[in-house]
């Protein structure tokens, strides 16, 4: 029988271990990339505690390896995260264009054309 299991399609089982990981003790080891994946879950479910300690995580670890990449899921964070998102980004523009670690040339062209329209960035 099925009582009292829970389905969830759209989860991988990995993910569905570390997201309960992260509903359970609060904290989680993993790649940025699973990290965002984890606060697509919890997004996806308005699990407000949840995204905000994720998003907390992510400001602390702003570097040029990780920058783009959270650019890449800009459109579901909050405005305190875009905030420090495009405020590293302008900060840093200089380093991160000449970097071959930024991750700048993986960009989708929409996105490298909305960095460069930003009219704070120092170019």
């Amino acid at each position: 029988t099925t009582a009292g299991t829970v389905e969830l399609p759209e989860v991988e089982r990995e993910m569905a271990e570390l997201w309960l990981q992260l509903i359970y003790s609060g904290s989680i080891e993993c790649s940025l990339e699973e990290a965002l994946d984890i606060y697509r879950l919890c997004h996806m479910y308005q699990m407000v505690s949840l995204l905000s300690r994720l998003e907390q995580g992510f400001i602390s670890k702003l570097s040029q390896e990780t920058v783009l990449v959270l650019y890449s899921a800009i459109e579901l964070f909050s405005e305190a995260l875009k905030g420090s998102v495009m405020g590293y980004l302008r900060e840093h523009a200089a380093e991160l264009f000449h970097s071959d670690r930024s991750g700048w040339l993986k960009l989708a062209q929409s996105e490298m054309l909305a960095i460069l329209s930003d009219d704070h960035l120092p170019l």
